[in-house]
């Protein structure tokens, strides 16, 4: 318990504003900016695509297009699988299946809520600190999925759990302002906040 008593310092610590900074003098509308939170920026597009290595071929063969889709399709399956676990409340199956289907690479658009359902399935399995790492990597890596808003939710559930109240608060204050079309999330996170004393 002496762990969680330490982070939970680390974290209020880390909330406060530098020494200095510009603050605003109404504290309860001041956030930090979300983006500086997870680290998520806007995506480097170079003005021109660069050449493909001189070793690198495309090739049409139609073999090749077979197996990719077979590939693709595996992976779907091995999806809508551990999204049946979940469903179904098998939160540590579904978070092994998730985990692989994740570890593929492969799941394109899908990856955003393959993360969001890894997260829960641990936080629903009470290992709080894995829920916090991935839910913290989807909102990452994902900021403006559908599933984004709904994540902060969890992550701040994760947090609370762990014994990182302060820290699930401040969260809980990013779903307005980051998601102010979501009213069914920014709803959740009033409830939420009620719930902790925020």
């Amino acid at each position: 318990m002496p762990a969680a008593a330490d982070d939970t310092a680390v974290s209020d610590t880390a909330a406060q504003p530098d020494e200095g900074s510009e603050t605003e003098t109404d504290t309860d509308t001041e956030t930090e900016d979300f983006s500086d939170t997870f680290g998520a920026a806007a995506p480097a597009v170079p003005a021109v695509r660069p050449d493909a290595p001189d070793h690198f071929q495309l090739d049409d063969d139609s073999a090749d297009i077979a197996s990719s889709a077979e590939i693709d399709e595996a992976t779907r399956e091995a999806f809508e699988t551990a999204s049946d676990l979940f469903e179904a409340g098998d939160f540590r199956g579904a978070s092994e299946a998730l985990r692989q289907v994740i570890d593929t690479g492969i799941l394109g658009n899908d990856e955003a809520e393959a993360l969001f359902m890894l997260g829960t399935a641990y936080l629903r399995a009470g290992d709080h600190p894995l829920a916090i790492q991935v839910l913290a990597q989807g909102l990452r890596s994902f900021p403006t999925s559908d599933f984004a808003a709904r994540s902060i939710l969890n992550l701040a559930d994760a947090l609370n759990a762990n014994g990182q109240r302060a820290e699930g608060c401040r969260l809980l204050s990013f779903v307005p302002v980051e998601y102010p079309l979501d009213t069914e999330a920014i709803s959740d996170a009033s409830a939420r906040s009620e719930q902790l004393d925020c």
